[in-house]
């Protein structure tokens, strides 16, 4: 992948995999809805962090993709920034609010938990998954 475009494709090809029962083109549209709408790169911390809420999902999800050569996005701030990992999170359209108070507490942490960055970065996936207990009780 060379691109942020080629990025959001392949995400969409591993998504139709990765999650049951999806309806891939709301899933694609809503996430490529929240990337043109502002950075979503974490400044300084080389991690993008995509979420939305859509009809393309049942339940909700949360993936981590690490890429094997960075590329650049547009962060918070509105700079440029080498990315390396890849957070997505969707929720159904419809969801509790519950659900997106564990969403918002899982994206805070990106801010201020350098742990939690290298967890998402390098970690197993049991580690992230005991980190993100951790970040959400």
């Amino acid at each position: 992948v060379n691109n942020k475009d080629e990025l959001l494709d392949r995400l969409v090809q591993i998504l139709k995999d990765d999650i049951p029962n999806v309806i891939i083109h709301e899933a694609a549209k809503d996430l490529q809805i929240r990337e043109k709408s502002g950075g979503c790169a974490v400044p300084g911390r080389s991690v993008s962090i995509l979420h939305t809420r859509t009809k393309g999902v049942e339940k909700p999800f949360f993936g981590v993709y690490r890429l094997k050569n960075s590329i650049p996005m547009k962060n918070m701030d509105g700079k440029i920034e080498d990315v390396e990992t890849i957070l997505i999170m969707m929720l159904p359209e419809n969801t509790r609010s519950e659900a997106g108070d564990v969403m918002g507490k899982i994206s805070v942490a990106l801010l201020e938990n350098s742990h939690w960055i290298q967890l998402l970065k390098k970690g197993s996936s049991t580690e992230i998954i005991q980190e993100i207990v951790k970040i959400t009780r």
